[in-house]
């Protein structure tokens, strides 16, 4: 709060403040030029115009809950009644310097406070870079300056009118940053309750000449990553790399614009940097927004000729204006482009002129925004705020999952999380009793893979090709500049591609070489003989990224195949991929079989008159048969093949292999068609003439009887019961078996003196000798009846008596038609009783 005078509520815009802010209390209280101040009063502003600034405010410092403590118009320290502290006057600050100071708490004395000073180059005197020391236990709270600790020397050398510092990395000591004239390096000092240290750290422009020292000045950005050296009357900012831990500086880039620069702020997630930028003949400036990743500039508004920039406790950028009733402010620094929404007016100072310069802060108490590294999966991920004198950091790495441990305290936690994605991490900083909560969120993903690039990548020839080497969340820098996951590829060579993530870096590389569309060509369909072999081969190797064949073979190019691997027909198939697409080609192998005529041979056909022939079903094998006889001296013979005369005959075999002919004597023979009759009962007194006569024949009985006729009485098979005769006939090559079984069986034979008497044959050719079969009995008074059957089983006559003592003939005619020549069955059923017996008819 003011200690005295006179306040005015300033028209403002509430709705701009909706945001938590931070460090509120340091950075409560802003002296400005010309005696005004602004104090941040909940989520507005309050208006003072009682200060002792003069024209200008340089450095300023609040306690904890925002109650001034002292600031530094130039040449006196003031204190809260705004009134020179003792010994605070003479203080070695050039007056028109607007960066020319800045306040620094000692680490461990809460009294205690530095205020280091440069003076610029070309003011006279030269009084170089110089520190004194405020104590506020003196002077009943108000502080003075001890004797003895003002005006330190800390180099008599001309300076930069530019001063600025950031937090160390472990939160409580702090860097400030200068300027030696000429000198081609920074001066950087270690702030603790003492300084700690001085070092010296390359800049990228040498200082040489009063119109660079006049207006060049420093910013570092909340999260103490980058510093940005603004040569302002040559339009340049420097663009450093810094290691808040060490303190050194790397060169990033040179960030050039066309007229002279005024003032510069980074946004407070340390994203982007703004620029205001003047023509003094026209005092119209530009404000620029500078993105951090690639450096390129926007444009996000003008208003008249500008004066100083500072983030303040909302997160916002205020813009004062020169000889101007208005501050203006970039609500939305952390948004790109046009979203920042730089407004002209955000507060009116009405009647009174505003100052053009702000006060000179330590960058960190403006930070929202944490750093992290090695975001690696199963790794520990660590977490840096880059804060200043913080009272507590509470951190929530947004790992439910991992119990107790999602929970960390201190500015550089680590936390180890088990599964790649997305986390929202929430982190609580308290500084000066206020409280920030800052959320991001932060991917945890895998290394990068070293193998997303192959050694060698083929790429179609026909086409736009693109080479990519996409991983997720990863981001990309080829040697031609690009940043892209994918260029476009034109030429044959070697590609290289440094690949990183929050995890890893590494450099990845490709050798291209471009191939034609595959024409895959396995051939015509054709077919392999026996013991015949082919080799299948359908592309160029060099042409190809992959291919398999109908085998699942994918390793060798070439596929062999033997008629001894399979038989029948197949199809064989390749598909094969490569830059330019896929193709495929299908190939029909035939598998023919060695015509075989080796079943044909010499044959006498015995027991026919005719013989058929057929040839056997073999795939792909055709057949066909000539003969020559006494008659006929070549011919062919239409299938089937009917044999029905004695001579020479070929079996000609073919297909697509070969070509095999054999010869063979076939010989048809009569058949032999003899009947012994069919199995007999023989009742006493009863024989049988068992008549085997074929022509022109030799036989051989079973009782080693060589004539054509055996006889065999009841009497014969007494002793046996019964007994199978048989006789092997034999004519010229041919032969046939004839057998027929008698018995005796008293119940079948009639007791009452009743049987049947069947003839062995009987021959109706109309000779008058023997031409009806005439079938007698002894039986009376019974009943019977008679049925004829030839050798198929086909019944061809019958005959039914009332009772016995009556013969059954049969005159060889069926409905009409001669019989043919044969054996025939007869059955007599009379009674209870049947008898069996056969006959041959003869003509």
């Amino acid at each position: 709060m003011f200690s005295k005078g006179h306040k005015l509520l300033l028209s403002i815009f509430l709705s701009y403040f909706s945001c938590a802010v931070f460090s509120q209390g340091y950075v409560n209280i802003w002296p400005m030029g010309l005696n005004n101040s602004i104090e941040f009063v909940g989520s507005g502003f309050s208006f003072s115009n009682n200060f002792n600034t003069g024209s200008a405010a340089l450095a300023c410092m609040n306690d904890a809950s925002g109650n001034l403590l002292f600031y530094c118009p130039a040449q006196n320290i003031i204190n809260a009644n705004h009134n020179i502290m003792p010994n605070g006057d003479s203080i070695k600050v050039h007056i028109s310097a607007e960066q020319g100071a800045i306040a620094l708490p000692f680490l461990s004395d809460p009294d205690r406070y530095f205020l280091f000073q440069v003076e610029a180059a070309e003011v006279g005197g030269n009084y170089g870079f110089n520190y004194s020391v405020v104590d506020m236990s003196f002077d009943g709270g108000l502080g003075d300056v001890p004797l003895g600790l003002k005006n330190i020397s800390i180099s008599t050398n001309a300076t930069t009118e530019g001063i600025a510092a950031t937090a160390h990395r472990d939160g409580l000591r702090a860097w400030v940053v200068m300027h030696d004239l000429p000198s081609p390096n920074f001066r950087l000092l270690l702030v603790g309750d003492t300084i700690e240290s001085i070092i010296e750290r390359p800049s990228n422009a040498f200082y040489g000449g009063a119109n660079s020292a006049i207006s060049s000045f420093y910013t570092f950005s909340p999260n103490s990553k980058y510093l940005a050296s603004v040569i302002a009357p040559d339009s340049i900012v420097e663009l450093y790399q810094f290691n808040n831990g060490n303190g050194s500086l790397e060169h990033v880039t040179d960030i050039v614009f066309e007229t002279r620069i005024k003032s510069a702020e980074f946004s407070s997630n340390s994203n982007f940097l703004y620029v205001a930028t003047v023509e003094p003949s026209t005092t119209i400036s530009n404000i620029y927004q500078i993105e951090l990743e690639d450096y390129s500039k926007t444009i996000i508004g003008s208003s008249a000729f500008p004066g100083d920039m500072q983030l303040d406790p909302r997160r916002r950028i205020l813009v004062s204006t020169v000889n101007s009733f208005n501050i203006g402010a970039i609500l939305e620094p952390n948004d790109a482009g046009l979203a920042s929404n730089y407004i002209d007016s955000i507060l009116t100072f009405s009647p009174l002129n505003v100052a053009s310069n702000f006060p000179n802060w330590i960058s960190n108490w403006f930070n929202t925004s944490f750093c992290v590294e090695n975001a690696c999966v199963s790794d520990s991920t660590e977490f840096y705020f880059a804060g200043y004198r913080m009272d507590s950091a509470i951190w929530d790495f947004g790992d439910p999952a991992s119990g107790p441990l999602n929970f960390g305290t201190g500015q550089e936690p680590k936390h180890v999380y088990s599964n790649p994605g997305d986390y929202q991490v929430t982190l609580l900083a308290t500084t000066g009793g206020s409280t920030d909560t800052i959320i991001q969120t932060v991917s945890i993903v895998f290394p990068v893979d070293a193998g997303v690039l192959k050694d060698t990548t083929y790429l179609c020839s026909n086409q736009p090709t693109y080479l990519s080497a996409f991983q997720f969340g990863a981001e990309y820098s080829w040697e031609n500049g690009s940043d892209s996951s994918a260029i476009l590829v034109n030429d044959t060579g070697w590609y290289v591609c440094t690949i990183s993530n929050a995890c890893t870096t590494i450099i990845d590389s490709s050798f291209v070489r471009f191939v034609e569309p595959l024409n895959i060509d396995l051939g015509n369909d054709t077919f392999l003989c026996d013991s015949q072999s082919i080799t299948l081969s359908g592309f160029d190797v060099n042409q190809v990224a992959s291919f398999v064949w109908n085998t699942s073979d994918t390793s060798n190019p070439t596929l062999h195949i033997s008629f001894s691997d399979v038989s029948f027909s197949s199809n064989y198939w390749l598909t094969a991929t490569n830059a330019c697409g896929t193709a495929s080609d299908t190939i029909r192998i035939g598998f023919l079989p060695q015509p075989d005529v080796s079943w044909f041979s010499d044959s006498i056909l015995c027991d026919r008159t005719e013989a058929v022939i057929s040839p056997p079903i073999i795939d792909s094998v055709a057949f066909f048969m000539t003969y020559t006889t006494d008659d006929i001296a070549y011919d062919t013979l239409a299938q089937p093949w009917r044999i029905d005369t004695f001579g020479f005959y070929s079996v000609h075999a073919f297909n697509a292999c070969d070509t095999v002919v054999k010869r063979a004597i076939l010989s048809p023979f009569n058949a032999i068609d003899v009947s012994l009759g069919a199995d007999t009962v023989l009742c006493p007194s009863d024989s049988v003439a068992l008549n085997a006569f074929w022509p022109s024949s030799s036989y051989a009985w079973s009782n080693g009887s060589t004539d054509s006729m055996l006889v065999v009485s009841h009497d014969d098979l007494v002793g046996a019961g019964s007994e199978t005769y048989s006789v092997t006939i034999t004519n010229g090559p041919c032969a046939r078996i004839a057998s027929r079984t008698l018995s005796v069986d008293d119940l079948v034979c009639d007791t009452s003196n009743c049987k049947f008497s069947i003839p062995n044959v009987f021959s109706p050719n109309a000779d008058g000798i023997n031409d009806v079969l005439k079938i007698s009995n002894t039986c009376t008074s019974v009943s019977f009846s008679a049925a004829i059957y030839n050798r198929w089983g086909q019944l061809i006559y019958s005959d039914e008596r009332a009772q016995g003592n009556a013969s059954i003939t049969w005159d060889g005619f069926v409905n009409g038609v001669a019989a043919s020549e044969g054996t025939y069955f007869i059955i007599i059923q009379f009674g209870d009783k049947v008898q069996k017996g056969s006959f041959s008819l003869l003509r």
